[in-house]
């Protein structure tokens, strides 16, 4: 059922989920008319929805009169088993990792054709980046996208075909065949560098993370400035993967 709705064939929930959707790193605050804008849905109707969903907790109303993701979602994204453990599991060799290179580490699940990143670290001494807990990136742009491309399965690497691949910089690989050829070389050699082609000045190596049964279950990165000598990462990023990857269960991954 629509309900009593001015989008036709939308309920309840998917304008509710369009109007959390909007949300994301860049717009982490929204007026609701903001929210109208981003969503194309009307402004009586997001003022009623974001009233809801603030009533249960979804979103928050700053004193401003802002509004941002509430709480309970992160009391409910705790509970996603596969997040949980790898986050649990990774976390303490990720921030070995940190300390022993002072660069960037992060890691990054697929998540509806994008990588998703679940932990991050970062420090003073590394390069900035607008990388944090939750932002996703293309697949096509990233180490860690390549990784995923090249561990998660051929279908998933023709549905990224399927679309144009939007050029970020003049670095990024946007001809699907010579994308092909990358994600191949990164499969059998198990390690993907990227060099300012999603963002400029801003190199990243990453690495597969398999589970205890052999399965891939994430890719884990080393983000640092352009120009990193990245063979004296290589040997540290792939020990914490392997280290990771131990102590994970056969289900947290499943990818080809």
């Amino acid at each position: 059922m629509s309900g009593n709705s001015r989008e036709p064939g939308r309920t309840t929930i998917h304008r509710a989920w369009s109007v959390l959707g909007a949300f994301d790193s860049t717009r982490p605050t929204m007026t609701l008319t903001e929210i109208a804008s981003a969503t194309g849905i009307p402004l009586s109707t997001v003022h009623r929805l974001a009233a809801e969903l603030v009533d249960v907790r979804a979103l928050d109303r700053t004193s401003a009169g802002r509004y941002r993701i509430g709480l309970r979602f992160w009391e409910l994204a705790s509970l996603i088993p596969f997040r949980a453990q790898l986050q649990r599991v990774a976390l303490p060799y990720m921030q070995d990792l940190y300390e022993a290179t002072h660069e960037n580490v992060h890691l990054a699940v697929e998540d509806a054709l994008e990588a998703l990143y679940i932990e991050v670290i970062s420090g003073h001494k590394s390069v900035r980046t607008e990388t944090n807990i939750g932002r996703r990136a293309p697949l096509h742009a990233t180490s860690v996208g390549k990784v995923i491309l090249a561990f998660g399965g051929d279908d998933l690497l023709a549905s990224v075909g399927e679309t144009p691949l939007r050029q970020y910089t003049p670095y990024t690989v946007t001809n699907f065949r010579r994308l092909c050829q990358v994600v191949a070389t990164v499969k059998e050699e198990q390690v993907a560098a990227v060099h300012s082609e999603f963002t400029i000045g801003v190199s990243s190596i990453a690495v597969p993370v398999f589970n205890s049964a052999g399965q891939f279950a994430a890719a884990l990165t080393i983000v640092a400035r352009a120009g990193t000598n990245y063979s004296r990462l290589v040997p540290a990023l792939r020990t914490s993967a392997s280290a990771i990857g131990r102590r994970l269960s056969p289900a947290v991954g499943g990818g080809a």
